[in-house]
């Protein structure tokens, strides 16, 4: 049976739980999610694969050995009928970005969220969540927004993992400024027209992001504060990209179905 599988991870982080096009795009045929970092991604052989969103993209590089994508060179050759979705790159300890010819050739369709000259830019589908519709209120000058963050001078802090999305982006939006060392805590500041300052970027994740965030060291953070620039009608924006990319899906899902 012909089926579209969203190879994704699956974890407690608050950006991955909202990272999935199969959350909000309807398709013609039976859909799965399925977990990219575990080892039962062989039934996907033959398959449509929707690979993304998150930062998925650990191509080879000596000071990284996260061990989550062993399984990408696999993947690309699992199925000719393979597309990226708001994947994004995600090198620890890099602020190069590159996607390699021989990686980039194994995809029908690529959409990453990195801003790249030679890729369609295809931005995290997570804007498409109903919760950013609501008119949140700023009640802060400055709120905090990562993963294992120190506290930072008493400020209204939110941890990503294990926190419900909800609660984070409430979080974020009730600050005019959201400083962040998660890249869906930066992400999401900009979609609710909010003002980014990364503290310390510790990935390549964070250099393909919009120029109106401000990337800072934990030395700067608050000299950056002042020179962040909101994003006007970026949410807009990025719901457009999305919609227009998953026209061009079901174009090639359409194709697959018939067996061309």
């Amino acid at each position: 049976m012909k089926k579209i599988y969203n190879l994704i991870l699956l974890s407690d982080n608050a950006g991955d739980k909202l990272a999935s096009p199969l959350d909000y795009f309807k398709f013609p045929i039976e859909t799965e999610k399925m977990d990219v970092s575990v080892g039962n991604v062989e039934k996907t052989r033959g398959q449509f694969i929707i690979y993304g969103g998150g930062g998925l993209i650990h191509l080879p590089a000596p000071n990284y050995n996260n061990g989550v994508m062993q399984y990408l060179e696999d993947i690309c050759n699992f199925s000719p009928w393979l597309v990226s979705w708001g994947v994004g790159h995600n090198i620890h300890h890099s602020k190069e970005i590159e996607y390699p010819e021989s990686f980039v050739k194994k995809f029908r369709l690529h959409g990453v969220r990195d801003r790249q000259p030679n890729l369609p830019w295809v931005p995290c589908v997570s804007c498409m969540s109903k919760l950013f519709h609501h008119n949140y209120k700023v009640e802060h000058n400055v709120v905090v927004a990562g993963h294992n963050l120190p506290r930072l001078d008493g400020l209204p802090t939110v941890e990503l993992s294990k926190t419900p999305p909800k609660e984070v982006i409430e979080i974020i939006a009730s600050g005019d400024t959201v400083v962040t060392n998660s890249y869906h805590g930066a992400y999401w500041g900009l979609l609710l027209n909010r003002k980014v300052v990364v503290f310390n970027p510790m990935s390549s994740k964070f250099y393909g992001l919009p120029e109106q965030v401000q990337l800072a060291t934990p030395d700067t953070w608050k000299q950056s504060v002042s020179k962040a620039m909101p994003y006007k009608g970026f949410l807009a924006l990025c719901r457009n990209v999305n919609k227009a990319y998953h026209k061009k899906v079901l174009t090639l899902v359409n194709e697959y179905t018939k067996g061309v």
